[in-house]
């Protein structure tokens, strides 16, 4: 809940005692295809949130959910915000629900591949304890066991020793 502590932010990189920092940044970006402005996240904000993170940022994971919705915002963000920083980044298939069958997967997958950005081979599939989670202020590791948490911390483990991560996440 750092959005309050921008200062603290901005200051990520300064923090020595963890291997790996994750920030979960708000996902809408105000772009259009044309946006020429100097700084295209504007103003306000989220804006400034998503400014200091970057700023400090290794690499970027980037959430694509399997809908057509996302892909055009999706591309906007990699090619004004993420590649002009020179972030190496993986952009990873979030909320995917197996019960809607795998056209809406397929589709994304062939979406991504055909923009030429990285894509994870993981894949976060939906399940309604995430949603709680995030209402709760927990985090995947912090679930309740049962099968369904399970399942959904598996898919995390997955992405970050895909990721490189080492399975870490102090």
């Amino acid at each position: 809940q750092a959005h309050n502590d921008l200062g603290s932010l901005r200051k990520l990189r300064a923090v020595k005692s963890v291997q790996h920092i994750f920030v979960d940044t708000p996902g809408w970006l105000d772009l259009s295809d044309d946006d020429t402005t100097a700084d295209p996240l504007g103003d306000g904000k989220a804006a400034d949130i998503l400014r200091a993170v970057l700023d400090n940022a290794d690499s970027v994971i980037l959430p694509i959910e399997p809908e057509p919705l996302g892909f055009k915002p999706t591309v906007r963000t990699v090619r004004q915000i993420v590649q002009p920083r020179g972030l190496p980044y993986t952009v990873v298939i979030n909320n995917w629900d197996p019960r809607d069958g795998e056209a809406d997967l397929k589709q994304t997958q062939e979406f991504v591949e055909k923009n030429g950005f990285p894509l994870a081979t993981t894949v976060i599939r939906h399940y309604k304890v995430h949603a709680r989670a995030a209402a709760e202020g927990l985090v995947v590791t912090q679930y309740k066991p049962n099968r369904s948490a399970f399942e959904a911390r598996e898919d995390f483990y997955k992405l970050a020793l895909e990721l490189n991560l080492n399975g870490s996440a102090r």
